[in-house]
């Protein structure tokens, strides 16, 4: 393992209950959250190891009671920290500034919907218009605040008028990614059948040029699906242009990953895959170094990090394809290009 970077799992709560959320499996149970004391131990394991970035999720995080402590915490043990909201707290003002006070320095929405009805339809809650508001507090607080999008089949055609509106408040950061989904359920196809992943992939290549033309190049975008469902020159030229974002840390074996209980997971993601826990299989950096090479996590990580498909060994892409290891667990390569 060569840990840079951290990914502290605060809480399971949630404000939001979206259709397509990759932790909607775990029950959202308010109940699951980190005890300060736990995050503030992690926070010393991630000093120790000398990691470049601890980033908070949830859940929520803005629904974690804790969080300023934690911001505060980590910022005195020389952590950047930086979470993505849903944005439904920062509807409150207040509320950001607290943050700001607390040692927030740059602000990640999550917005998911293109507008009211889509947004509804997603969470099942009706508060669109309270994430816009928080958009517009936290750009006040910080104008590089930026938008994260998550696309696919159901709002594809949708998301440029979404796009053209943030720009129109002043966002000017835009990241977009594909959507995924881990189920180790043998047999599991509901994902590939519901949303043709690869489709919203061709769809998107086609709606780049005014994407770009809108954002002014203010785009960041993370495949999600490997290089051979991607058109190559297409994603040259994003790389060309700054553009490709990407680098899987299950793959490069560089994240560390702390659930609310102590938990050491692959990735977050992957909530039912546990390797350790702290506190029992280890307690600090050296013990963490130790257990990570046992055999037990080395299978763990070689089977999930492993090419879906033996023709995968002999593509130019394989030691740079940054494809999302929860697209091929439950089905293989071929089935996955052929949505």
């Amino acid at each position: 393992m060569n840990y840079k970077n951290g990914w502290l799992i605060l809480n399971r709560g949630c404000n939001l209950r979206c259709k397509w959320c990759y932790a909607k499996g775990t029950g959202y149970r308010a109940e699951e959250q980190m005890a300060p004391e736990k995050a503030r131990a992690v926070i010393d394991l991630c000093a120790e190891l000398h990691l470049r970035h601890l980033t908070l999720i949830g859940g929520e995080p803005t629904v974690y009671p804790h969080l300023t402590d934690v911001i505060r915490y980590a910022a005195e043990r020389g952590l950047r920290c930086a979470f993505v909201s849903n944005g439904v707290a920062y509807a409150d003002e207040g509320y950001v500034r607290t943050l700001c006070d607390a040692g927030m320095r740059h602000f990640s929405i999550s917005v998911k919907g293109t507008d009211r009805e889509s947004f509804y339809k997603t969470t099942g809650a009706d508060r669109y218009d309270d994430v816009l508001r928080g958009i517009e507090n936290c750009l006040k607080a910080d104008e590089r605040t930026a938008v994260f999008l998550v696309l696919y089949e159901e709002n594809i055609e949708t998301f440029l008028g979404c796009v053209a509106r943030l720009r129109e408040m002043g966002v000017r950061k835009f990241n977009f990614s594909f959507l995924y989904h881990f189920d180790d359920t043998p047999g599991y196809k509901g994902y590939l059948e519901r949303y043709r992943p690869r489709a919203v992939v061709r769809r998107f290549m086609q709606l780049y040029g005014e994407l770009d033309r809108l954002t002014e190049g203010g785009i960041r975008i993370t495949p999600t699906l490997p290089p051979c469902a991607w058109d190559a020159d297409f994603l040259n030229m994003l790389a060309q242009k700054g553009q490709l974002a990407g680098g899987c840390q299950l793959k490069e074996r560089s994240g560390l990953v702390i659930d609310y209980d102590g938990s050491l997971l692959p990735c977050n993601a992957m909530q039912s895959v546990r390797l350790g826990r702290f506190g029992v299989d280890f307690c600090d950096a050296e013990s963490l170094l130790a257990y990570s090479k046992t055999p037990y996590v080395h299978e763990i990580y070689d089977r999930l990090s492993a090419p879906p498909a033996k023709q995968c060994s002999d593509c130019t892409h394989e030691r740079t394809c940054d494809a999302c290891a929860c697209q091929w667990t439950n089905y293989t390569l071929e089935q996955l290009l052929g949505t």
